[in-house]
């Protein structure tokens, strides 16, 4: 979204569009960019660092599919907790076709990864 927002419009000065990032941007993603001199010619540098340790899809999707590993067991059954689940699923599956990656290979390698570390 940030993307689309700031860095792809050609509406705003690089100087702007660093001061959104501050803005906007919280947690570690902050951290990795507050760093870095406020200069128009600093903003690509920012915005680099971002997209190395964000974009990474290999990180994204293991971070959806753990998702669904460590969803906690529905301990009652009602429609909230159901809702809950389905919903979780739901997004954590379009998110990862979303990427197109090879989802059931990464699956794979998360399952045998979270069987050989959970007792």
């Amino acid at each position: 979204m940030v993307t689309s927002l700031v860095y792809d419009n050609k509406h705003y000065e690089d100087i702007v569009g660093f001061h959104y990032l501050l803005f906007y941007l919280l947690g570690p993603a902050l951290t990795i960019v507050k760093a870095v001199p406020l200069t128009a010619d600093n903003y690509s540098i920012a915005w680099n660092a971002l997209k190395s340790r964000y974009d990474n899809k290999r990180l994204l999707v293991t971070a959806h599919i753990e998702k669904l590993f460590t969803f906690a067991p529905l301990t009652k059954e009602s429609p909230t907790s159901l809702s809950l689940f389905v919903n979780t699923f739901r997004e954590n599956v379009s998110a990862v076709q979303a990427l197109r990656v090879r989802a059931w290979l990464v699956l794979y390698y998360s399952t045998l990864v979270h069987s050989l570390l959970i007792p």
